[in-house]
């Protein structure tokens, strides 16, 4: 009897155990941790560090096609008007990571005749909308207009 009795208790001990032992290993805790394992830099589930972010965006975001032009709008008359002053930036932007990005700033270097950097402009060309993981997506801004723009420029993503 006590035999069976301690069987038993040994049994449900390690069914105990068992579940245990799933339970931790299969959920997470509040903060978002799995219990027991280490993140990965590469969980797809978590927002990016800024380091992270900074990494990514010069592995995997590149920018195609910018063009600097005169801003327009349409007048009274329903034709184009030129709007004086300012300058429209457009491009198309690209994710080929495997990750969602919501944030790429772009620093834009306005250069003169002499290759001289005149102006600089920082942009965010997602502002703040998320672009998917192998996808891409057309931005557009405006910047001052400087008489002394040349046409040239450089530009860095953030």
């Amino acid at each position: 009897m006590q035999n069976k009795r301690f069987l038993i208790a040994f049994l449900v001990a390690l069914i105990a155990v068992s579940l245990s032992y799933f339970y931790l290993g299969n959920q997470k805790k509040d903060s978002g941790e799995k219990v027991g394992k280490k993140e990965s830099s590469t969980d797809t589930s978590r927002p990016m560090s800024e380091k992270e972010r900074l990494e990514y965006v010069s592995k995997f975001i590149t920018v195609d096609g910018i063009t600097i032009e005169p801003d327009t709008q349409i007048g009274p008359d329903g034709k184009t008007v030129i709007i004086e002053g300012l300058m429209r930036v457009k491009g198309d932007v690209s994710n080929s990571g495997e990750r969602n990005i919501s944030k790429v700033l772009l620093l834009l270097l306005i250069k003169d005749e002499q290759d001289k950097v005149i102006a600089t402009d920082l942009e965010d060309i997602l502002q703040g909308r998320q672009l998917d993981a192998k996808d891409q997506r057309n931005f557009s801004f405006k910047i001052r207009d400087r008489k002394e723009f040349s046409g040239r420029y450089d530009i860095r993503l953030k």
